[in-house]
């Protein structure tokens, strides 16, 4: 998870520990709890590691699964946004795993500012500039099938089923820093294009394809290409083109679907 190795944080295990149980209680999937309600300890994931002692000079993010706990990790690579939470860039980590629940806290503790709920983009662990991160990664085994209602949020509500989608992201540290998109596709078994759409941020929109879609919950420096159906088993390459603050930059490889 991360750009690199992440610290354990006995706060954050603390308050995902406290979140698990209210999600438990409340038979609820959430990142905020409601005052009044059984196991409420405070309102945001922030707030929450502040109610256990954290400090309050960090930056708290959340990503949070309910089902199979050996699947946790798998259902959160194979999503959008939680994807692009699990691949930021955090210093610490909190975790929680039992009952067919899993809760982990994200910290970044070394940006600027006074701290709160979200990941700031700034400070933590950066990818060095003009490089990018991908996933699937080269020769990943990945599953053919995205449900997109089963994030929240639901990065297409009008798609029922999907294919599996695919992360593109580049440093974006400082507030001027733009990843733009001039091609992202996905070419499977027999070289035939594969039908996707181009989710990118709102900085990204006006310098990228006019295809691509805004989306206002993706991190700056983010581009997603999201399959507009389930893919058949077989070897995939993706190639993405675009440029970063206007230096150009491309990558292709490929990964398994089953």
């Amino acid at each position: 998870m991360g750009v690199g190795a992440l610290r354990q944080d006995a706060a954050l295990d603390a308050a995902a520990e406290n979140h698990l149980e209210y999600m438990k209680l409340n038979a609820v999937m959430s990142h905020t709890e409601i005052p009044g309600t059984p196991g409420f300890t405070r309102s945001d994931p922030y707030q929450q590691v502040l109610a256990v002692g954290g400090s309050h000079k960090q930056w708290v993010g959340q990503n949070a699964y309910s089902g199979e706990l050996a699947g946790c990790l798998a259902a959160m690579a194979g999503s959008v946004y939680h994807l692009q939470g699990i691949t930021s860039n955090q210093e610490t980590i909190g975790l929680a795993m039992r009952d067919n629940y899993c809760v982990a806290n994200f910290g970044v503790v070394s940006a600027a500012g006074t701290g709160g709920y979200g990941l700031a983009q700034w400070g933590g662990q950066q990818l060095p500039p003009n490089t990018g991160a991908y996933y699937p990664v080269d020769n990943a085994s990945v599953h053919g099938l995205f449900i997109p209602g089963g994030e929240i949020p639901n990065p297409a509500p009008d798609l029922a089923r999907a294919g599996p989608p695919i992360m593109f992201r580049v440093n974006v540290e400082k507030p001027s820093d733009v990843l733009t998109v001039s091609n992202f596709i996905l070419r499977g078994p027999g070289g035939n294009s594969v039908p996707a759409r181009i989710l990118v941020p709102i900085e990204s929109k006006p310098g990228s394809v006019a295809s691509a879609i805004e989306d206002a919950s993706l991190y700056r420096g983010v581009a997603f290409l999201l399959p507009t159906q389930p893919i058949a088993a077989g070897t995939y390459t993706a190639t993405f083109a675009g440029a970063r603050n206007g230096v150009a930059i491309s990558k292709s490889w490929s990964f398994t679907a089953y």
